[in-house]
């Protein structure tokens, strides 16, 4: 079987309106490792298009996410056109089809390829969930707002507590375990200002973060 890397899914990231940082990215990274590691990365034949819609779906999970927690909510834009060389608008149509039983809208390509995304969630949480737990996705989740921390030393040797950004995907994992009860405790604090509350978007996650189709509205 062939597989996909996440060189090749990484652009897919770009297309969501507001996903920026350097934490984000990681997390993206972390997950599609999960996803390697329960084979939804490698393809057979003429599956590779199903891999790229995993990736979707990982961003469509984010993007709920920061809606409930932040009441920021992240949408996709001209994904499709972006996504031709992958999934071809004739593909498309062709999968949507079957999918959904009806013709796709030419005018509505990237609301077709999100909700195509969208029917795979439950292929990308079952993954995650049999490799980390759905728990682990709660704090990885918030891990991607939470202010870390390091002790460095000043001029004159005293030691200080500076707010620190992980280098890499590696550290990022590593910072979040070490830090996992204090990243819980952030995510039930004050900082958080969502609507929904702690205990929503806990639920959610565990309920297996089915999707509303938040994208369409």
């Amino acid at each position: 079987m062939d597989k996909v890397d996440f060189c090749e899914v990484e652009y897919i990231f770009d297309t969501f309106q507001r996903l920026c940082t350097d934490k984000e990215k990681q997390w993206y990274e972390c997950m599609w490792r999960i996803l390697e590691k329960q084979q939804l990365t490698s393809y057979a034949e003429e599956k590779r298009y199903q891999v790229f819609l995993y990736a979707v779906a990982l961003l469509l999970i984010y993007s709920d996410f920061g809606h409930y927690a932040f009441e920021d909510f992240v949408s996709a834009t001209y994904i499709a056109s972006e996504m031709e060389e992958d999934i071809p608008t004739f593909l498309l149509g062709q999968l949507y089809g079957i999918r959904f039983r009806e013709t796709i809208d030419i005018e509505c390509t990237d609301e077709a390829l999100l909700l195509l995304a969208d029917s795979y969630r439950d292929n990308v949480i079952s993954a995650i969930k049999a490799e980390i737990g759905l728990e682990m996705l709660f704090v990885s989740l918030y891990a991607v707002h939470y202010p870390f921390h390091r002790i460095e030393k000043d001029e004159y040797g005293d030691e200080i507590e500076e707010e620190y950004e992980p280098q890499s995907t590696d550290e990022f994992w590593k910072l979040m375990n070490d830090e996992y009860d204090s990243i819980i405790s952030f995510a039930g604090s004050d900082v958080i200002c969502g609507d929904f509350g702690l205990v929503y978007v806990y639920d959610w996650i565990m309920d297996g973060a089915k999707s509303e189709k938040l994208y369409l509205e």
